[in-house]
Parts: structure tokens; C-alpha cells; sequence
């Protein structure tokens, strides 16, 4: 018997809400919903734990609610005498039967028929047609409240259960004859008067059930069997049996102290579940008619039960919300004893199945009780020694130890059995038992005979696992310890909380250590290789023979490197529990403990293994034959830096222009431009093609966006000075006089200078660039006509001009014109890029009708290596017909319609014949000195950062720069849920991660990564564990608390919380190497909690201040139990003592008094202690007693800031650690500002301890 249903029953999902009434579980979805007595509807996804969707159009209490089988319906009667027929996907009501003519107890839809049976406190039970929406029957004949009534699963019977004490049974054969013979829709509408008065004719009641002393609460049928079970007021569960012409009791259960609430059958075992306003849920044997177990809960009344029709689930409802639970666990208990075999128990039989021919077959029997107090939580098997090893659940935990015998019979044999916390083989015929009571392992042999014992005083375990001949594994705290038992030592050990199960690959090199949202996997000597994190349940896992691991979730199978790359093979309906994978297999259980084989495609896999060991050919064949794709495999290789590989897999423009530039695929990259033909395109093209001195990109880019400033600078530094004319031309036309200046004085043209100048009307300009440069006749006539119209400015000209000595100003002559693009250096490319050229030439001129084979030097691929229908025809390589860049002879770029064409529409300019800049595809691979195979100048290759985000601290992916990898850590770690405070502390931290050396001038700062662990793991391509060095540093956020306690001892409360509270934000940035440091970030944690809360519990105080003088001296006295330091508890207590006096409440002052003595306080102040004591001994009284109990231990509620007493459920935020009521659950706490209280966690995280 437990206290708390967790403790018995295995709780899966609990919600927190007023008082449930009705339960309904979905028969195909993980959905449940509750009505509740507030008058809302609730529909919760039990699997994910999150609140789907919520009704609330009833006025009052909601008693009953239906699921519908099939359709997306749901059916809800209440105190408001209505029943609502839902549509849960379109989200409303559909509409409203009205009828009865007080209180809804219970509705439930029909399985087959477009029924719905309801009880009501009319002392009638009505049939309504929901496709007519009309009533078809209206059962009279109780005497009081009806309180449930339902349908029998096949057969045409109602049951119903009133306060009158009596359970009628109603045969509803005639109503589904005359439904289905009728052709008249109207015989179906609601009867007269007289039919509402009196009855329907169409249903009768085939039997009176009597026996219970007090009214009848709950009934329902047995799915299967002529059952009929009843729970009443008289505290008793009847069973009744069913004849076809009478009913009759069978036994009566006793047990429950008070009203049975509900009772119902289980589906799929022979047991009753009933619950009772006593508190508790009992679980009943039908065979032995007895009770199995009992769950109680401290205050919460239980009012309704139900059961999954198809699933092992069972949800119950009380006062303060619903749970949902099981009685045992479903997890089969197999263990893979070779390549080719699995053992497995299934119906008190252990199984063989064998995975080359398929064979399933008994190997014996197994003489061992059945249910749900005896499941199999692991199983052993010594092949050597056909010795069966078993742990089973109980309290306490036991083993049992099979021999099984060497012949064919299947005859049951008969265990030997002990207690113990944990049991495993440590060679052929010895095993390892955990003593229950102390930390030692005793060491047995097949005969259940202990042979040597060994102590682990220093090392307390919960529980042990095999790991080979002469070791264990152990589970000791949050760490798993490698036990040696030869040297009787702890060898090894990782940090992995909350392990429950663990996987050896075949060749004992790895071993996966699985917990309820995380995985870790390690090698043989506990080295960490990968931490995975999941949201949701993992079920299983077993490692595939080429060395990744495959687990699966509650509907997912997945696998995982040992790197920590990982993907997704398959969805699953219900959960499965993966045994063996090989050759592309995978061997899986459900919960019925039925074998199946499933092909995976590992595909997503092996490109990933590929990748990570830099297997360029396996990549290749990979590329060719495999359908990858998906925005999973694209994020993966950026994450790798990989975008050239990434490239080959996406066709959609703009995403695979933003790969082309980030790998230096320039070809690509001006393809996807011409497609996407947007301005920020080009902008970004002309940019990135200026770093690799592609000048005919550069070109292009610019004439397409009209940069004509850049192009003229470009055709100036490329010596293009027949093009830089042809520009001059163009701005004379449009009129651009600042461009006309800048090209001529670049081309050095003097004349179109002078004329230029003296065009906008700079005359003295003009004089003076003529003169300078020998133009006498122009300058004279400049000179004449300035004199004719100001000679004053004329000879001011001529006198500066003449008296300085200056000589003009010419432009150097190219040595190379139009050179082209810049010199690069060759590279040659990678095996990668040149299979996928060969390729596609291969495919090329196959089509083309040629054999002949590769020319030299290509890469050897064979013949079923080229993918003719697959990329080899829709790689866009540059030099293929029909690619690239049309009409290379339009001069910029295919531009001629737009610039020079008779239309004028493009530039605007007319009959200009521009110069010719070529930029077809294959012209510009031509250009790139790349002898005719696809060149790209060198990438940066993966940067440290990209290295960084692969770690399962928040503070790396910050660092990182990947904000929402870290966001969705902290939300699994500390609940995160507003995370916008934090912005300013990601960025900062991400900042200091690099470090910026300045360089030569124009050149920018080079980004140097900064390490953590620079000596051990200094940043380069070989050297990808190093992880990024965190400016929040533990030491800094002491001394900046220490600051923040500074301004709390002189008053300054705003100071203090504003410093408090960042110290709160920062702590989820610490990163520590040691377990002390853990424990100190952790103190400093908790100090900054209690600090701010004093804060609000004063601020408060403050703030009611006259107006509710006893509010003020309840805060006051809630303050003194924070933990704060002595010197500063000094403060509250004085505080609390002065509101005490002040109040009059001198009883509750001299505790406080008492209290102040107790510390080293000021001569003064203790003189007025016991001033204020002696008056409160002489007169114990208070004036305006307080909601305040000194003696309770209480923790203040950060939201209301009213006493948690001792025994009160609480709440807790996992940022900071302040506790709530419940009612506040899910929001935001008001101390840290960014974590949630109530929300699931695995823990703050200090480094590698958790907290």
C-alpha cells in the first residue's frame, strides 16, 4: 500500500485543474479529455503532456464526456441540463440537444450506430440520434438521480445505476430494428408527449438488479464476458452475472471507507479497477475476488475511472486534476544472446526467435506467477551454461535463476530465487547480486551458493548491469561506475542521470547508457562520445553491426553516431523496443512481446558516418544512388561545412545560390542569380565574386543591378579601357555629368574634361584643367569668354593659374588591358567535385551516343556507379549545352535588349553599341584557368564555432551562435520559458568566445577562437573537441553578488535585484571542471533566490504600507524565514519587531525578540530586544492576530508571497529554484524572469554536473 499514486501505479501523465468529473480516452489518438467542474473541457495529448485544446460553453460543472470511435466528435452533458455534440478538429460546437430536465451525469456514444445514451438527475435515461439530432427513446422507470448509463460493447443492452439502489439492464434490440427498417426519417424524430411522459416503447428492461443498501453510483459492462459490475454509496463493488432470462449477484467486494465513486472492467485482464471518495483506487483480482493493491492520495477525492479500449492505460479524475497510469510495466524482457538469436519471455514461456530463417519457437517453461507485481524488468541469458537470469519487480526487488535443460522438452522448471537491488553475469557460470541492505556484491554460482563478497563502502549503488567477464556496471547517483571486481575497485565512470537501461555493442567496444529523455554513449572504459537529448520518452536501443546505435522513442526510431550525429528511420504508431539490427534490419518487440522484422533505411546513416570520416568516394556513391534530401541533411552539412556537398541536393534557387556562395561555386551561384533575378541576389554575387577576382561576375552582376560607379572603378582596376569609353558614352546620354568627370579623368581624356567642366558651367575649372595641360587654345577661349562676362573672376583665374607650379595629373597606362579575371591559385579539385564532373560527362555522352570510356586522369567509377537517370541528368554543370549564361555575345552579359536595343525600356539609351563582355557558363570555366575541370578556389573550411554547437551545454551553443539550440537546452534543462531577458547575455557571451587581432591597415581583424581547454585541445582541423572559453565566470558572479548583498545591507533594493537578478540569468552560463565549483554555483544559486525574494516579500511591504497594517506585519514576518545571512536577518527580524509593536501584537514581537538575541547584534539593539521582551512576557497577547504560524516550517510562494506550509504541494522554477503554489503552474517566475514553475527538467547544469 502507497502514499502517493506514483509509488504503485506507473504514472505517465498528470495534469493539475479543479475537480474532473468525466474521462474519456481517444481510441486511436494519445488523447484524453476531461470535464470539469469549472465548466470547461479539457483535451491533453497524454503522450507529449501538452494541453491540446479546451471548450467552455457549459454554464456550471461538466459530469460527462465522450469521445466518438471514428469521427472527430465529442459529446459533453452538464449541470446546464444541455448536451454539446463537438467537433474537436474544426475546434466548436455543433450543436445542442436539449431534453432533460435536470443535471447531465454521464453521456457516451454508441460504438456502431449514430447514438448517444445520457443519464440525468431527471430519473431518466434518453437515446438521442446525433445525425437528426432528435431523441429516439426516453427510459423511465427509476425512482431517483440516475447516475450513469451505457452501452454494451456488441450486444444491444443498456445498463443504468441510480440513487434508488437498483441497476436496470434495458434491451434496445427492437429500437435498432425499427432504425434500420425504416424508411421514413421522420419515425425517427422525437415522440409525443405521452413518449417523453411515459417511455418509449421500443426499449424494455430486461432485468432488476437489487442488492445494494445505499444508491448505485457507477455500473458498466464487461467488454467480453455476461459481467456486470456496480459501485454505490454503501461502499461495496458488486459483481452481477447476466442469463438470458435472469441476473443475479456473483460476490461483493468490500474494502473502500467510503462512497465507490466509479468501477470498471479491464479491457485485457482480468481485474476491476473502482475508486471512492475515500481517497484511494483499488485494483481487484476477479478470480480470487480480492484486492491486489491500493493507491491513496493525501486530500484528493477520486470520482471517475476509465480505460483505454485498445492500450494498457487506465485514467483516473479527483479533485485537484487527472492522471494517467499503468499497473505494470510493457516493456518485454529480451536480451540478444548472438548475431542470429534472441531470447525472450512471453506467456510464462521463455522463446527463442531466430532472426536468419524467422523461427519462433518455446524453449520452456517457466514456473513463476503472472501480473503486475512480478514483471520481468531484465533479462540474462548464459549461453555456455543455458543458465536463465531474472530481475524482477517487487518490493523489495528479487532474481530468480533458471537451468534450463539440454533436451527438447518444454516442461516448466522450477527457479531458484533471492532478494536483490540488481543482478548480472560476470563470467559463464558466476553472477554478480546486489545485497539489498548495504553497498556490497555478492558473488554466486549457478547453485545460488554465495562464493565471495565484495564491498563497495565507498561507492553506494542503486543498482548494477553486466559488462563483461570480471566487471559491472553500477548506477551511483548521477554517475555510471565501472566496478573491477577482480581489483575490487571503481575503474571508470561517466556522468549519465537517470539511467535505467543500457546497451553493449557486439563486440563489447560500446555501450549506450539510456535514461528517460537522454542518452550516452561512451566506450568500453566510460569515455563520453555523444550526448543525445529527447523530449520525449526513450523506450530501447541496441547497436547495429556497423557500429551506430538505434533507439526508438514513444513514436519514432532513430539512430545515432558515435560522433552524436543523428536522424530519424522511421515513424511508429505505438512504441516498439528495438533487440537487433543487421543488414538493414531491424528486430523489434511490441508490448505484446510478438517479434517483427523491419527493413530501415540507413542511407541518412551511412551519408552521415561518410561525412564524419571523410570517405569521399562512399559520399560519391552515395550522392549517385540514394534519394537524400530534406532541410535535415542541407542544415547538417552547413553544420559540417560541407556546403559543396550540400549543393548537389537541393534544386531551389535561392537556397542553392546561398550554398554556391558559401562553398566558392561561382558558376552555380550566377546560375541560381539568373533564375532568382532579384537586386540583393546580384548585390551579394558581385560581393563575393570581387573576393575571388571573378571580374566577368563581378561585371555582370553590377550591369545588372546598374552600379555604373562600380563598374566604372572595375573597368578602371581591370584595365578595361574600351569598356570604361563605352560607359563614358552611356552617362553622356543619361546625362550624368559626375560620371562623365570620374571616367574621363580616368581614361585621361583632357578635352571631355575641359568640356565636361565648362558644360556645368565650372568655366574657371575649366581654364585652369586646360591650361595645366598645354590646351592653349581652349584655355584662350575659356579665358575670352570668362572676361567677357566677369573680368574680375577671369583675372583671378589667370593670375592663380599662372603663379603655381603644378603639374597635370594622368592616369597610368594598363600594362595588360582587358585582362580579365584575376590570377588564382590552382588547386586541384577535390575527388568529390571530380566524380560528379565525371559523371555527368560520362552520362553526357552516353546520351549522346558515344562510348568510349573516361579520357585519363578522370575518376575510375564503374559502370553501375553512374547514375544515368538520376544525377547524372540534373547536375547543372557549366559547359553543357543549353546551361549557363545565353546570348554571350550581347556584350554585358546577354544585356543588349535592356542597354544598347532599339526599345530603350532597360538603360533608356538608344542605338548604343556596347562592348562585349562574355559570361556564358563556359566561357567563364574557361577563363578560370581550370583546364576544362571544375575548379573552386579553397573554402575556410569548418570554423570553430561550427565544432562548438555540437555539445549539450547551453553555454557552447551560445557561444556557437546558435541561440535556438541553446534556447531548446535550457528549456529541457531548467524549463526555460521567456527567454527574451537573456538576449543581451547570449550576445555578450557569444562575443567573448573570439577573440579579434588587429592586422595591417584596411585589413580587417583577424577572428581568433578562444578555448577553455586551449592546452589540451588548441583550435585546428585536428583538434575539434576544443570547446569555447565563457566570459560568465563563477568567481565574477560571486564578487558581483557580493555587490549586490552591499546594496541590500544599505537599502538599495532596486540596485540589488537588478544585480541579483543577472547573477540569477548568468549562473545558466557557468561552465565548471569541478564538483566543489558545482556546489558553490549551486549555494550561489539558491543565495540570489532567497535575496530576491526578500526583495518582493519588502517591496510589497512597502507598498500596502498604512493601508493594511496587517498585511505589512504578516510580510514583515515572513521575511525573517528567508535564508538570508545573520547580518542581514538581523535587518528583517528588527523590521518584523518594529511592525509587531507597532501592531500591538506583542506576543508575536517577543518571538521575534528572542530570535534578534540570538545574534551578535549592537549594544543598543539588544537593550531594545529585551525591552520588547520583557513587555510581551508581562502581556503575551496580539492585538490584530496574524495568518502566520512560526512553529509550521513554511517556504514563501514567489507569486503570491503567502506560506507554503510543511505538506502543501509546491511548485519549483527550474532556473532559480523558487518554489509556487500550484495554481501558478506553468508561469513565468517573478525572481530569475525566465524559467517557469512546474515546467519538466532534467536540471541545471554546472558543466558536467547537474544540479
Amino acid at each position: 500500500m502507497a502514499d502517493t499514486p506514483s509509488q504503485t501505479f506507473l504514472v505517465k501523465f498528470e495534469t493539475k485543474s479543479a475537480r474532473v468529473k468525466g474521462i474519456s480516452f481517444h481510441a486511436k489518438r494519445p488523447w484524453v479529455a476531461a470535464s470539469l467542474h469549472n465548466g470547461s473541457i479539457q483535451i491533453w495529448d497524454y503522450r507529449m503532456g501538452t494541453l491540446l485544446d479546451k471548450f467552455e460553453e457549459h454554464d456550471g460543472p461538466v459530469r460527462g464526456v465522450c469521445f466518438h470511435r471514428d469521427e472527430p466528435l465529442l459529446v459533453s452533458g452538464g449541470d446546464d441540463y444541455k448536451i454539446k455534440v463537438w467537433n474537436h478538429k474544426l475546434r466548436r460546437c455543433l450543436f445542442t440537444l436539449l431534453g432533460h430536465l435536470d443535471y447531465i451525469r454521464t453521456v457516451e456514444f454508441h460504438a456502431e450506430n449514430p447514438w448517444i445514451v445520457s443519464a440525468s438527475d431527471d430519473q431518466t435515461v434518453r437515446i438521442w440520434n446525433w445525425q437528426t439530432r432528435a431523441t429516439l427513446a426516453v427510459l423511465t422507470g427509476h425512482n431517483h438521480y440516475v447516475m450513469c448509463a451505457s452501452f454494451h460493447h456488441k450486444e444491444d443492452l443498456i445498463v443504468s445505476g441510480s440513487l434508488d439502489q437498483t441497476i436496470r439492464v434495458w434491451d434496445i434490440s427492437a429500437l435498432r430494428k425499427k432504425g434500420s427498417s425504416s424508411q421514413d426519417p421522420n419515425s425517427l424524430a422525437p415522440g409525443n408527449v405521452a413518449t417523453d411522459l411515459f417511455g418509449s416503447t421500443d426499449v424494455v428492461v430486461k432485468h432488476i438488479l437489487e442488492g445494494h443498501d445505499r444508491g448505485v453510483n457507477w455500473v458498466s459492462f464487461h467488454p467480453t464476458l455476461p459481467l456486470i459490475v456496480s459501485g454505490a454509496d454503501d461502499r461495496t463493488v458488486k459483481l452481477w452475472r447476466m442469463g438470458d432470462s435472469k441476473a443475479w449477484e456473483v460476490d461483493t467486494l468490500r474494502g473502500h471507507v467510503n462512497n465507490v465513486s466509479s468501477v470498471v472492467f479491464h479491457p485485457r485482464h482480468d481485474i476491476l479497477i473502482s475508486n471512492s471518495e475515500d481517497r484511494s483506487i483499488r485494483v481487484w483480482d476477479m478470480q480470487q475476488r480480492s484486492p491486489l493493491f491500493v493507491a491513496r492520495r493525501n486530500v484528493d477525492r477520486f470520482w471517475v475511472v476509465t480505460v483505454h479500449p485498445e492500450l494498457n492505460l487506465i485514467a483516473a479524475g479527483h479533485d485537484s486534476g487527472l492522471m494517467v497510469f499503468k499497473l505494470e510495466r510493457e516493456r518485454p524482457a529480451y536480451s540478444a544472446v548472438s548475431q542470429d538469436e534472441v531470447m525472450y519471455i512471453k506467456d510464462r514461456f521463455l522463446r527463442s526467435y531466430r532472426v536468419s530463417s524467422g523461427r519462433d519457437v518455446p524453449v520452456v517453461a517457466l514456473r513463476r506467477p503472472a501480473g503486475p507485481k512480478h514483471t520481468v524488468l531484465s533479462l540474462q541469458y548464459s549461453q555456455q551454461e543455458s543458465s536463465l537470469l531474472l530481475q524482477v519487480e517487487g518490493d523489495p526487488q528479487t532474481y530468480e535463476l533458471y537451468r534450463i535443460p539440454h533436451s527438447d522438452s518444454t516442461d516448466s522448471v522450477e527457479p531458484k530465487k533471492g532478494v536483490a537491488r540488481g543482478v548480472a553475469f560476470v563470467n559463464r557460470n558466476r553472477f554478480a547480486v546486489l545485497d539489498k541492505n548495504s553497498p556490497t556484491l555478492l558473488i554466486k554460482d549457478l547453485g545460488n551458493e554465495t562464493v565471495k563478497k565484495i564491498p563497495f563502502d565507498n561507492t553506494p549503488l542503486e543498482t548494477i548491469w553486466p559488462a563483461g567477464t570480471g566487471t559491472v556496471l553500477g548506477k551511483n547517483g548521477d554517475n555510471v561506475v565501472l566496478l573491477d571486481l577482480q581489483q575490487r575497485a571503481v575503474v571508470a565512470s561517466v556522468n549519465a542521470p537517470g539511467t535505467k537501461h543500457i546497451s553493449w555493442s557486439q563486440d563489447g567496444q560500446y555501450v549506450a547508457l539510456m535514461a528517460k529523455h537522454n542518452i550516452v554513449l561512451c566506450t568500453r572504459k566510460l569515455e563520453q562520445l555523444a550526448t543525445i537529448q529527447e523530449t520525449i520518452r526513450v523506450k530501447s536501443g541496441c547497436w547495429d553491426t556497423d557500429g551506430m546505435f538505434v533507439y526508438t522513442t514513444l513514436n519514432h526510431i532513430k539512430f545515432v553516431l558515435t560522433n552524436g550525429d543523428q536522424g530519424i528511420l522511421k515513424s511508429s504508431e505505438s512504441p516498439v523496443y528495438a533487440s537487433m539490427s543487421v543488414g538493414g534490419r531491424l528486430l523489434h518487440f511490441n508490448r505484446d512481446a510478438v517479434p517483427r522484422m523491419a527493413a530501415m533505411d540507413f542511407s541518412e546513416a551511412h551519408f552521415k558516418r561518410a561525412l564524419a570520416n571523410n570517405r569521399s568516394q562512399e559520399i560519391l556513391r552515395i550522392v549517385q544512388k540514394q534519394k537524400l534530401c530534406g532541410n535535415a541533411i542541407i542544415g547538417h552539412l552547413r553544420k559540417q561545412g560541407r556546403p559543396e556537398v550540400a549543393l548537389h541536393f537541393v534544386r531551389e534557387p535561392a537556397t542553392r545560390f546561398q550554398l554556391a556562395v558559401q562553398c566558392g561555386n561561382l558558376d552555380a551561384a550566377l546560375e541560381c542569380a539568373q533564375q532568382l533575378d532579384e537586386r540583393d541576389t546580384w548585390i551579394k554575387l558581385a560581393a563575393e565574386a570581387m573576393k575571388h577576382g571573378r571580374v566577368d561576375v563581378v561585371e555582370a552582376a553590377y550591369q545588372k543591378t546598374k552600379q555604373f560607379e562600380r563598374l566604372t572603378f572595375l573597368y578602371a582596376a581591370s584595365g578595361s579601357v574600351n569598356k570604361l569609353r563605352k560607359l563614358g558614352k552611356i552617362a553622356e546620354k543619361t546625362g550624368d555629368l559626375s560620371n562623365q568627370l570620374h571616367i574621363s579623368m580616368m581614361l585621361g581624356n583632357v578635352h571631355d574634361r575641359v568640356a565636361i567642366l565648362r558644360k556645368a558651367g565650372h568655366n574657371a575649372l575649366a581654364y585652369a584643367c586646360a591650361f595645366r595641360h598645354g590646351l592653349t587654345d581652349v584655355a584662350e577661349e575659356i579665358l575670352s569668354s570668362l572676361q567677357e562676362s566677369d573680368p574680375e573672376t577671369a583675372a583671378s583665374v589667370q593670375a592663380e593659374a599662372s603663379a603655381k607650379m603644378a603639374s597635370p595629373m594622368l592616369p597610368p597606362t594598363p600594362i595588360v588591358p582587358d585582362a580579365g579575371s584575376w590570377p588564382l591559385l590552382e588547386i586541384q579539385a577535390g575527388m568529390f567535385e571530380k566524380g560528379l564532373a565525371a559523371a555527368a560527362e560520362n552520362a553526357a555522352r552516353v546520351a549522346a551516343g558515344e562510348g568510349s570510356p573516361p579520357p585519363s586522369g578522370a575518376l575510375d567509377i564503374e559502370d553501375d556507379d553512374v547514375q544515368g537517370d538520376g544525377w547524372g541528368d540534373d547536375l547543372d554543370l557549366p559547359g553543357e549545352d543549353g546551361d549557363g549564361f545565353h546570348d554571350a555575345d550581347d556584350g554585358l552579359g546577354g544585356l543588349s535588349g535592356e542597354l544598347g536595343g532599339g526599345d530603350g525600356d532597360g538603360w533608356g539609351i538608344d542605338e548604343m553599341d556596347l562592348p562585349d563582355a562574355p559570361v556564358s557558363a563556359s566561357a567563364l570555366a574557361a577563363a578560370s584557368g581550370a583546364g576544362g575541370a571544375l575548379f573552386v578556389p579553397p573554402s575556410a573550411g569548418p570554423s570553430a564555432q561550427q565544432f562548438w554547437g555540437n555539445s549539450d551545454l547551453a553555454a557552447d551553443c551560445v557561444a556557437a551562435g546558435d541561440f535556438a539550440s541553446a534556447i531548446q537546452l535550457l528549456q529541457a534543462q531548467v524549463g526555460l520559458q521567456d527567454a527574451t531577458p537573456l538576449q543581451d547575455l547570449f550576445l555578450r557571451v557569444c562575443m567573448g568566445a573570439t577573440a579579434h587581432i588587429a592586422g595591417t591597415p584596411s585589413v580587417p581583424a583577424a577572428a581568433v577562437p578562444m578555448h577553455r581547454n586551449a592546452l589540451a585541445a588548441p583550435w585546428s582541423r585536428d583538434h575539434p573537441q576544443g570547446r569555447p572559453s565563457i566570459y560568465v565566470q563563477l568567481r565574477g558572479l560571486q564578487e558581483q553578488a557580493k555587490a549586490g548583498l552591499r546594496f541590500f545591507a544599505e537599502g538599495k533594493l532596486a540596485d540589488c535585484e537588478r544585480v541579483l537578478t543577472d547573477v540569477a540569468q548568468s549562473l545558466l552560463m557557468v561552465i565548471v571542471e569541478a564538483r566543489g565549483d558545482a556546489d558553490s554555483a549551486h549555494e550561489l544559486r539558491l543565495t540570489a533566490r532567497d535575496y530576491l525574494l526578500a526583495i518582493a516579500v519588502e517591496k510589497q511591504r512597502r507598498q500596502v504600507g498604512q493601508s493594511d497594517p496587517k498585511q505589512a506585519a504578516e510580510l514583515a514576518a515572513f521575511m525573517t524565514h528567508i535564508n538570508l545571512q545573520p547580518g542581514h536577518s538581523v535587518i528583517t527580524l528588527r523590521s518584523a519587531l518594529a511592525a509587531s509593536v507597532k501592531s500591538k501584537n506583542y506576543s508575536t514581537a517577543g518571538s521575534f525578540a528572542k530570535r534578534l538575541l540570538e545574534h551578535n547584534i549592537k549594544p543598543e539593539v539588544r537593550q531594545q530586544a529585551l525591552k520588547v521582551l520583557s513587555v510581551a512576557e508581562s502581556n503575551p497577547t496580539d492585538a490584530m492576530p496574524l495568518d502566520y504560524q512560526p512553529r509550521n516550517p513554511f517556504v514563501v510562494c514567489a507569486k503570491s508571497l503567502r506560506p507554503l506550509y510543511r505538506g502543501m504541494p509546491t511548485v519549483s522554477c527550474g532556473v532559480c529554484g523558487a518554489f509556487a503554489s500550484p495554481s501558478y503552474n506553468l508561469e513565468i517566475c517573478p525572481l530569475c524572469r525566465v524559467g517557469g514553475f512546474g515546467v519538466p527538467a532534467s536540471g541545471i547544469r554546472f558543466g558536467l554536473f547537474n544540479k
